[in-house]
Protein backbone atom coordinates (compact mmCIF):
# COMPACT_ATOMS: atom_id res chain seq x y z
CA UNK A 1 0.00 0.00 0.00
CA UNK A 2 1.15 3.76 -1.20
CA UNK A 3 1.05 5.96 1.82
CA UNK A 4 0.63 9.89 1.52
CA UNK A 5 0.19 12.76 3.64
CA UNK A 6 -3.30 13.90 4.40
CA UNK A 7 -4.67 17.20 5.57
CA UNK A 8 -3.45 16.67 9.04
CA UNK A 9 0.13 15.95 8.07
CA UNK A 10 -0.17 12.11 9.47
CA UNK A 11 0.69 8.99 7.10
CA UNK A 12 -2.31 7.61 5.41
CA UNK A 13 -2.36 4.51 3.67
CA UNK A 14 -4.22 3.89 0.26
CA UNK A 15 -4.60 1.21 -2.02
CA UNK A 16 -3.59 0.71 -5.89
CA UNK A 17 -6.48 2.53 -6.77
CA UNK A 18 -6.09 5.82 -4.73
CA UNK A 19 -8.88 5.17 -2.38
CA UNK A 20 -8.38 5.30 1.23
CA UNK A 21 -7.70 2.68 3.20
CA UNK A 22 -7.89 2.59 7.27
CA UNK A 23 -4.39 2.60 9.43
CA UNK A 24 -4.77 -1.02 10.76
CA UNK A 25 -1.46 -2.46 11.58
CA UNK A 26 -0.30 -4.93 9.12
CA UNK A 27 -0.94 -8.42 10.68
CA UNK A 28 2.37 -10.62 11.15
CA UNK A 29 2.77 -13.97 9.23
CA UNK A 30 1.25 -16.64 10.80
CA UNK A 31 3.77 -18.51 13.30
CA UNK A 32 4.58 -22.33 12.62
CA UNK A 33 2.45 -25.10 14.25
CA UNK A 34 4.19 -27.90 15.54
CA UNK A 35 2.49 -31.23 14.82
CA UNK A 36 1.92 -31.93 18.67
CA UNK A 37 0.39 -28.16 19.09
CA UNK A 38 -2.08 -29.67 15.81
CA UNK A 39 -2.35 -33.03 17.59
CA UNK A 40 -3.43 -31.62 20.89
CA UNK A 41 -5.95 -29.21 18.90
CA UNK A 42 -7.30 -31.94 17.42
CA UNK A 43 -8.33 -34.07 21.14
CA UNK A 44 -9.21 -30.77 22.21
CA UNK A 45 -11.84 -30.45 19.31
CA UNK A 46 -12.50 -34.11 19.79
CA UNK A 47 -13.47 -34.37 23.66
CA UNK A 48 -15.81 -30.82 23.20
CA UNK A 49 -17.98 -33.01 20.66
CA UNK A 50 -17.75 -36.09 22.94
CA UNK A 51 -18.88 -34.07 26.22
CA UNK A 52 -21.74 -32.60 23.82
CA UNK A 53 -22.47 -35.82 22.98
CA UNK A 54 -23.22 -36.83 26.30
CA UNK A 55 -24.76 -33.87 27.43
CA UNK A 56 -27.71 -34.66 24.96
CA UNK A 57 -28.02 -38.30 26.22
CA UNK A 58 -31.03 -39.15 28.22
CA UNK A 59 -28.90 -40.69 30.85
CA UNK A 60 -28.75 -38.38 33.62
CA UNK A 61 -25.02 -39.78 34.92
CA UNK A 62 -23.72 -40.36 31.55
CA UNK A 63 -22.74 -36.38 31.01
CA UNK A 64 -21.40 -36.33 34.50
CA UNK A 65 -19.26 -38.86 34.33
CA UNK A 66 -17.71 -38.35 30.85
CA UNK A 67 -16.92 -34.68 31.83
CA UNK A 68 -14.70 -36.46 34.43
CA UNK A 69 -13.36 -38.84 32.06
CA UNK A 70 -12.67 -36.34 29.75
CA UNK A 71 -10.71 -33.79 31.99
CA UNK A 72 -8.76 -36.58 34.00
CA UNK A 73 -7.48 -38.68 31.19
CA UNK A 74 -7.63 -36.38 28.14
CA UNK A 75 -7.49 -37.97 24.54
CA UNK A 76 -8.23 -41.35 25.89
CA UNK A 77 -12.01 -41.39 25.85
CA UNK A 78 -13.04 -42.13 22.31
CA UNK A 79 -16.91 -42.92 21.82
CA UNK A 80 -19.76 -42.15 23.95
CA UNK A 81 -22.96 -43.80 23.68
CA UNK A 82 -21.45 -46.52 21.09
CA UNK A 83 -22.91 -49.88 19.98
CA UNK A 84 -21.02 -52.92 20.11
CA UNK A 85 -21.91 -56.06 18.60
CA UNK A 86 -21.63 -59.36 20.33
CA UNK A 87 -20.27 -61.68 17.28
CA UNK A 88 -22.11 -64.65 19.13
CA UNK A 89 -25.73 -63.73 19.09
CA UNK A 90 -25.48 -60.57 16.55
CA UNK A 91 -26.99 -58.18 18.70
CA UNK A 92 -26.05 -55.35 19.32
CA UNK A 93 -25.61 -53.23 23.00
CA UNK A 94 -25.19 -49.78 23.99
CA UNK A 95 -21.82 -49.05 25.69
CA UNK A 96 -21.91 -46.12 27.25
CA UNK A 97 -18.43 -45.06 27.60
CA UNK A 98 -15.50 -46.47 25.00
CA UNK A 99 -12.12 -45.69 26.43
CA UNK A 100 -8.65 -46.51 24.89
CA UNK A 101 -8.15 -49.99 26.61
CA UNK A 102 -11.83 -49.89 29.02
CA UNK A 103 -15.79 -49.77 28.28
CA UNK A 104 -17.80 -48.12 31.07
CA UNK A 105 -21.15 -48.85 31.53
CA UNK A 106 -23.26 -46.50 33.57
CA UNK A 107 -26.30 -47.64 35.62
CA UNK A 108 -28.08 -44.51 37.00
CA UNK A 109 -30.68 -46.82 38.73
CA UNK A 110 -30.10 -49.65 41.06
CA UNK A 111 -29.39 -52.35 38.29
CA UNK A 112 -31.51 -54.98 39.35
CA UNK A 113 -32.02 -57.81 36.73
CA UNK A 114 -28.91 -56.63 34.78
CA UNK A 115 -26.63 -59.60 35.33
CA UNK A 116 -27.00 -61.35 31.70
CA UNK A 117 -26.80 -58.10 29.76
CA UNK A 118 -23.15 -57.43 32.23
CA UNK A 119 -21.98 -60.83 31.51
CA UNK A 120 -22.84 -60.36 27.75
CA UNK A 121 -20.82 -56.65 27.87
CA UNK A 122 -18.12 -58.04 29.22
CA UNK A 123 -17.83 -60.98 26.84
CA UNK A 124 -17.55 -57.91 24.24
CA UNK A 125 -15.56 -55.74 25.99
CA UNK A 126 -12.71 -59.22 26.71
CA UNK A 127 -13.08 -59.90 22.72
CA UNK A 128 -11.99 -56.45 21.92
CA UNK A 129 -9.23 -56.35 24.65
CA UNK A 130 -10.80 -53.97 26.93
CA UNK A 131 -11.37 -53.96 30.69
CA UNK A 132 -15.16 -54.31 31.56
CA UNK A 133 -16.15 -51.54 34.16
CA UNK A 134 -20.01 -51.07 35.61
CA UNK A 135 -20.35 -47.35 37.48
CA UNK A 136 -23.32 -47.77 39.55
CA UNK A 137 -23.84 -45.21 42.14
CA UNK A 138 -27.07 -46.75 43.42
CA UNK A 139 -26.33 -50.60 43.48
CA UNK A 140 -27.59 -51.95 46.63
CA UNK A 141 -24.04 -53.96 48.76
CA UNK A 142 -26.01 -57.60 48.05
CA UNK A 143 -26.22 -56.64 44.77
CA UNK A 144 -22.76 -55.36 43.96
CA UNK A 145 -21.10 -58.40 45.64
CA UNK A 146 -23.75 -60.54 43.84
CA UNK A 147 -22.26 -59.06 40.32
CA UNK A 148 -18.72 -59.45 41.52
CA UNK A 149 -18.70 -63.13 42.06
CA UNK A 150 -19.90 -63.40 38.37
CA UNK A 151 -16.38 -61.71 37.65
CA UNK A 152 -18.26 -57.83 36.89
CA UNK A 153 -16.28 -55.07 38.57
CA UNK A 154 -18.76 -52.55 40.09
CA UNK A 155 -17.37 -49.01 41.32
CA UNK A 156 -19.83 -46.89 43.00
CA UNK A 157 -18.43 -43.66 43.23
CA UNK A 158 -16.63 -41.28 40.94
CA UNK A 159 -13.37 -40.75 42.94
CA UNK A 160 -13.15 -44.27 42.96
CA UNK A 161 -13.62 -44.53 39.09
CA UNK A 162 -11.22 -42.38 38.22
CA UNK A 163 -9.01 -43.90 41.14
CA UNK A 164 -9.36 -47.35 39.62
CA UNK A 165 -8.47 -46.17 35.98
CA UNK A 166 -5.33 -44.33 37.28
CA UNK A 167 -4.25 -47.53 38.91
CA UNK A 168 -5.06 -48.96 35.59
CA UNK A 169 -2.49 -46.73 34.14
CA UNK A 170 -0.16 -47.00 36.35
CA UNK A 171 0.38 -50.78 35.43
CA UNK A 172 0.06 -49.92 31.59
CA UNK A 173 -2.59 -52.23 31.59
CA UNK A 174 -5.43 -49.25 30.49
CA UNK A 175 -3.24 -47.52 27.90
CA UNK A 176 -0.49 -48.47 25.60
Amino acid sequence: MKQKLNKAGKMQNYDSKGRYAKNSPIEPAKPFISKKEKYLRRLQARDEVLINRAAKSNDPLLFEVAYSLIKEFPGKVTKINEYLIDKLTKKSFEQDIVMCRAIIEIKSGTAQKCEKQFLIQKRIAESLNKKHIVFAPNISFSRQKEYERCGIHIEKSLKNLVEYLKGLLKWKILFY
